[in-house]
């Protein structure tokens, strides 16, 4: 799906939900690949160190598009030019499938775009994934060294939950962080 969201600054900004190879409802698997291809500098700027996202821009489209296999792919644009994603794993739910808990897998947003922008996104991320369910839990995993992110997120009033000592590489913290939404 697309959507155009108009920010207070009077930026408009869509979004792309992709999944299985198709940008649904209005493109085609050529499109993604070159929305992917936008994204990836963003990925390896953002998110680094990231084991996958320092290998060369085909073996990461190779893996963006397999993941996107099982799981939705939001990407966002500014005058058709990607701003940023991430992927949307739905990692849990209740067995009346009232709750849901979702994870921003690969969250990451150009650093020239505004922080009301920013926070835009995050509340579209929200908004759609409400609409999954009654009640969600949405989390992150962020390296210590993702600091922009990390400030996003406590703006928005995500909470860390856990410190992880040595998860992604040795000597250094990740941290969870996490907002429940009831609907």
């Amino acid at each position: 799906m697309s959507k155009t969201i108009l920010n207070k600054e009077g930026n408009k900004f869509n979004v792309i939900i992709a999944k299985n190879g198709l940008l649904r409802d209005i493109m085609m698997e050529k499109t993604l690949v070159n929305y992917l291809k936008d994204l990836i500098p963003i990925l390896k700027k953002e998110i680094n160190p990231h084991n996958i996202f320092q290998k060369n821009e085909d073996e990461v489209l190779t893996y963006l598009l397999n993941i996107q296999k099982e799981h939705e792919f939001f990407i966002a644009l500014i005058n058709e030019k990607v701003i940023g994603g991430t992927v949307l794993e739905k990692k849990d739910e209740s067995i009346r499938g009232d709750h849901k808990v979702w994870k921003l897998k690969h969250f990451a947003l150009s650093e020239d775009i505004e922080k009301n922008t920013e926070k835009e996104i995050i509340s579209e991320i929200e908004n759609r994934l409400k609409k999954k369910s009654k009640s969600l839990k949405i989390q992150v995993n962020l390296s210590e060294k993702e600091t922009r992110a990390i400030e996003l997120f406590k703006r928005n009033n995500y909470k860390k939950e856990a410190t992880l000592d040595n998860h992604y590489r040795i000597n250094e913290k990740m941290f969870i962080y996490a907002k429940s939404i009831n609907s």
